[in-house]
């Protein structure tokens, strides 16, 4: 706030409308392995819920682009701030329940987990 200077002023109820105002929330959960255990050649995965929020909404294959078995599990809205508000290890169970969904049960766990925090950037 106060980052902004609109001349002339804007009416107060159009000034609390902007400052009650949210930037919209798409997390990142990237799931790095040692090998793909999923069509290499495939650029997205999308999965519809049964419940909202169940589960990411969409896979990005990381492997297509840069030849890395990396899954980016894209986790936005209400579903990706309660991401933020969970340990790595909780969001890892989680996004891995739709990976052995989609994939396998043999799907192994990842060999490294990182994962984006954008709705505590203080400058978004």
């Amino acid at each position: 706030a106060g980052h902004v200077a609109v001349s002339p002023p804007l009416p107060a109820e159009k000034q609390a409308a902007l400052g009650r105002a949210r930037m919209a929330c798409l997390n990142k959960l990237f799931l790095v392995f040692d090998t793909c255990h999923w069509p290499a050649d495939q650029y997205t995965f999308a999965y519809v819920n049964e419940t909202p929020d169940e589960y990411p909404s969409m896979i990005v294959n990381i492997m297509p682009s840069h030849g890395l078995p990396i899954l980016t599990c894209m986790v936005g809205g209400g579903a990706g701030r309660a991401m933020e508000r969970r340990e790595l290890s909780e969001n890892v169970a989680w996004a891995m329940q739709l990976v052995r969904k989609l994939f396998g049960s043999n799907v192994p766990e990842p060999t490294r987990a990182v994962q984006t925090a954008w709705d505590q950037d203080p400058f978004l």
